[in-house]
């Protein structure tokens, strides 16, 4: 007697969108423009209007004006965060703070390295053409380093790959890299232009922000990114100082 051949469903491989919804999959868990507008308005209005805000108070400030100016983009990063992730907060997961695995972090330091390497390579590209390259001479105090080094690559990560990446990619790879990267450039423009000292190219926010996202898409987590971002970051505060 021959029995009917069951076929169970085999695990299908991970989409786009894969790691945005919730383990109930309720579309609550989705990150969409909403969130990108929230946090992308928050952040733009700190950077312009803070800095116009704190000058006539540099005095009374005294020495805590410089470097609460040099931290204003990482705040500002911050805020648009947990501005645009204020309903994911029981969910982490939604936004890209998830586990990682050890390979993936490697993968993240190996990619900051690489990183580096073609944000210098296309800036000399960009100086021999004779184009803007959007660069300044950031604070390299020890506080400068800890700040541009560490924690603005951390709240950048979370605004730019946690929430508006994870929302592009809802609408495919090309949108949700490229996208990741447009965004980036326009918010170091802006922090290029009104906090320059607290600047570490607009070159290097668009490798970074390219590369940060593709290991957004292949791991659903931001770590990668943040590890990718910080090695970047770090090696090039320290060429600056060697120079």
């Amino acid at each position: 007697m021959k029995h009917p051949i069951l076929v169970t469903p085999t695990s299908k491989p991970l989409t786009d969108d894969s790691f945005l919804r919730r383990t109930d999959g309720g579309q609550r868990g989705l990150v969409g423009w909403g969130e990108i507008v929230a946090g992308l308005v928050l952040m733009g209005i700190a950077v312009y209007r803070i800095p116009i805000a704190l000058e006539p108070q540099a005095a009374a400030l005294g020495p805590w004006y410089d470097p609460i100016l040099l931290a204003l983009p990482a705040l500002a990063a911050l805020s648009g965060f947990f501005a645009a992730a204020r309903t994911r907060l029981r969910d982490l997961g939604a936004v890209g703070i998830r586990r990682a695995s050890g390979p993936a972090l490697l993968a993240g330091a190996g990619l900051g390295v690489v990183a580096l390497g073609l944000t210098v390579g296309a800036t000399l590209g960009l100086e021999r053409l004779g184009l803007p390259t959007g660069t300044a001479t950031p604070n390299t105090t020890v506080l400068g380093l800890v700040i541009l080094g560490l924690v603005l690559p951390l709240t950048w990560e979370l605004l730019f790959r946690g929430v508006v990446t994870t929302a592009l990619l809802r609408h495919g790879a090309v949108v949700g890299v490229l996208g990741s990267a447009v965004f980036s450039a326009a918010a170091a423009l802006l922090v290029l232009y009104f906090l320059p000292t607290a600047s570490v190219g607009v070159v290097s926010a668009v490798v970074v922000g390219l590369i940060a996202a593709v290991l957004l898409r292949r791991t659903g987590s931001v770590w990668p990114g943040v590890v990718a971002h910080v090695v970047c970051h770090s090696l090039a505060l320290g060429l600056v100082v060697l120079s």
